[in-house]
């Protein structure tokens, strides 16, 4: 009887974990694992309630997708399982190799998800889905880097949910939108769905950007796009270095404006400096000129006399 409770016991020592260490055939590399040697999850709990899984090999429908092989993935959150979504089971758990899971919401969101994406980060939160990680567009060696966001059918369909990037500063609580001590911090730019770009604070899912390429400024601060270059050896023109930054200056290259002045309403201002942009064949003849500045004023036919001046200036006409 001895006999047999110390072979049971040595049994189950041999499938025990031990926080110090475990010897599993030897002192090889990999003898010492945390781990399970049959094909079942790891699960960690706390509070009685699953926050973390590390897939075994498992095969699964994500999204409509079947037969996704999700093997060694990581899913880290919330108790999912008060989704009706738990990370084991029938489910289809981590979407990708880490996946991260608020637990906020009534359901966990699949639209949006692709195959390509089980090798990245995925995280879902509100009832919405983001990625970020590599999709491999061709052979070997050929990949982009993706950033990516989901509604649950279409771009506006929910939401509406953009991307949009933060400047923050302060210890908070603040309310300055502009220097980026409010809550949300300054908006510096936000994509849509539908592929408008807004540059510049205070859009917001009332006023979205516009168009395509929509910039704005408070506080009628005139609202420069510049376009620039470094076009080496033009008189005056600091020559281009292999170990040094290029001096790009605030009145440099082509800018156009839109502009509030104290005296009048609104203005378009296109400004530039030859010597900065373009070659020595494309400056008009009085190249001796730094500054150029052509401005109309609330006039459909001043507009078009100004961008007719700038084509005479730059030799177009």
């Amino acid at each position: 009887m001895y006999c047999l409770c110390l072979a049971v016991f040595s049994d189950y020592a041999e499938r025990a974990w031990y926080r110090g260490g475990n010897n599993l055939g030897g002192t090889a590399a990999g003898a010492n694992i945390f781990g399970t040697m049959w094909n079942s999850p790891i699960y960690t709990h706390t509070n009685n309630k699953n926050r973390m899984i590390v897939n075994g090999d498992k095969t699964t429908i994500i999204n409509s997708y079947p037969g996704q092989v999700t093997d060694g993935f990581v899913g880290i959150g919330a108790n999912t399982a008060l989704q009706g979504f738990p990370w084991n089971g029938p489910a289809a758990g981590p979407f990708s190799l880490l996946h991260l899971n608020s637990g906020v919401g009534s359901f966990v969101q699949q639209f949006g998800w692709r195959p390509w994406m089980k090798y990245g980060i995925t995280s879902t939160h509100n009832q919405d889905f983001m990625f970020f990680g590599q999709r491999a567009t061709g052979g070997l060696d050929v990949t982009d880097v993706v950033i990516g966001w989901a509604d649950n059918s279409g771009a506006g369909s929910s939401g509406p949910d953009n991307m949009v990037f933060n400047f923050l500063a302060g210890s908070g609580p603040g309310t300055d939108d502009l220097t980026g001590t409010a809550n949300n911090g300054r908006e510096i730019m936000r994509l849509t769905g539908y592929g408008n770009v807004g540059v510049g604070p205070r859009f917001n899912n009332t006023w979205q950007p516009q168009s395509t390429y929509h910039q704005h400024q408070e506080n009628s601060e005139a609202s420069w796009m510049q376009i620039t270059n470094q076009s080496s050896p033009l008189p005056g023109n600091v020559a281009t270095s292999a170990t040094g930054p290029t001096p790009i200056m605030a009145n440099d290259g082509f800018r156009p404006c839109w502009c509030y002045h104290y005296y009048c309403s609104e203005d378009f201002m296109l400004g530039g400096s030859p010597n900065i942009s373009g070659s020595l064949a494309e400056l008009p003849p009085l190249s001796s000129i730094i500054n150029f500045t052509i401005s109309y004023s609330n006039s459909c036919a001043n507009f078009c006399l100004a961008i007719l001046k700038l084509l005479i200036l730059f030799n177009f006409l």
